[in-house]
């Protein structure tokens, strides 16, 4: 879920010239409220908003506590997006835990939606950038449960924060959602999206990533549960296995006729435009016949390095390996009795 996360500058000069200015504004910004609030709060202008929203996406920690210290009816505002600033908090390529804690005691509403029922717990999830892994997540996600942030509130999906982070979350925004006690077992709805994942259990949206069916499994997930269509999750990775080997059995039959046919109606194209495919477009003596041969070649090196199929296979080892593991601790329960 990319939620438009600031772009930096795209060179040194203009980096310089933001930060500097950026500062400057901000400055001046706290002296005119300090002049004309006198222990008032200043009526709030759209510059004011502008800058609450940059400071929270940038993770200023010094701005957000000085803006809120005079206009505390910040943390309440919403952007043109309908997005409060604490989901742009959590959902921001430089989100810092700091600035969460500092919005959720200035009274942040940890439960707010979006048109599409999502809440700054959904928006944790699926965050590029380094804060998508290690520590940050599971920092972000005990502040705002802890909050009373609602872990089983679903979205216009159907998506509770955990399924969303199943269905496009890193690992540790999954296993940050596990520890705060999401519930592992949940059903998506039959007009969810993706749409392959209609009335299939959350360990079910997990299979070809092993790393999460693993997790999943770890936090209690039931492999004998069944899904909306009756099938239980590892007859649903059998059937995907089946699935993808016969995909991948007509990939590599039809590939190199696909690329065949590509470049010949491209050779073809250029020579209709007067152009020779054999001749030099460059020092280098490089032809477009051979950028076309090496486009084609890569195309087919992508389909032999294509590793669903493995991580199919090791989906279904976790999964039997947990039924094996569940049926010995009955038969030991029995024999206790």
């Amino acid at each position: 879920m990319s939620l438009g996360p600031y772009c930096p500058p795209t060179n040194a000069v203009s980096a310089a010239k933001a930060s500097l200015g950026g500062n400057m504004i901000r400055l001046l910004l706290l002296v005119l409220v300090t002049a004309a609030g006198f222990g008032c709060e200043a009526t709030m202008t759209s510059t004011d908003k502008e800058l609450f929203f940059q400071a929270v996406r940038e993770g200023d920690i010094q701005t957000v506590q000085s803006m809120l210290g005079r206009a505390p009816s910040l943390v309440h505002i919403s952007n043109e997006r309908g997005l409060t600033p604490l989901m742009v908090a959590v959902s921001s390529m430089e989100r810092k835990p700091q600035v969460v804690q500092i919005l959720v005691q200035a009274g942040a509403d940890v439960n707010a939606q979006t048109d599409d029922r999502i809440t700054a717990l959904h928006m944790m999830v699926d965050v590029d950038g380094p804060t998508e892994t290690g520590d940050v997540p599971s920092q972000l996600a005990r502040v705002l449960v802890h909050a009373g942030a609602n872990v089983e509130q679903r979205n216009r999906w159907g998506h509770t924060p955990l399924m969303s982070a199943v269905v496009g979350g890193t690992h540790h925004e999954l296993q940050a959602l596990i520890n705060v006690g999401a519930n592992v077992n949940n059903l998506f709805p039959s007009r969810t999206y993706p749409t392959f994942n209609s009335g299939r259990t959350t360990l079910m949206a997990a299979v070809g990533d092993p790393t999460k069916v693993k997790l999943l499994l770890q936090a209690g997930a039931s492999v004998s549960a069944t899904d909306a269509h009756g099938q239980t999750a590892l007859e649903y990775a059998r059937q995907c296995l089946t699935e993808a080997n016969e995909e991948c059995s007509d990939a590599h039959e039809t590939e190199p006729d696909r690329c065949d046919e590509a470049k010949t109606r491209i050779l073809a194209e250029l020579e209709d435009m007067g152009c020779d495919p054999d001749a030099p477009i460059n020092e280098a003596g490089l032809t477009a016949r051979r950028v076309l041969d090496a486009c084609s070649q890569e195309s087919l090196d992508a389909v032999s390095d294509f590793d669903y199929v493995s991580q199919l296979r090791q989906s279904i080892h976790l999964i039997e390996e947990a039924m094996r593991c569940g049926s010995r601790e009955n038969k030991g329960d029995s024999h206790r009795k």
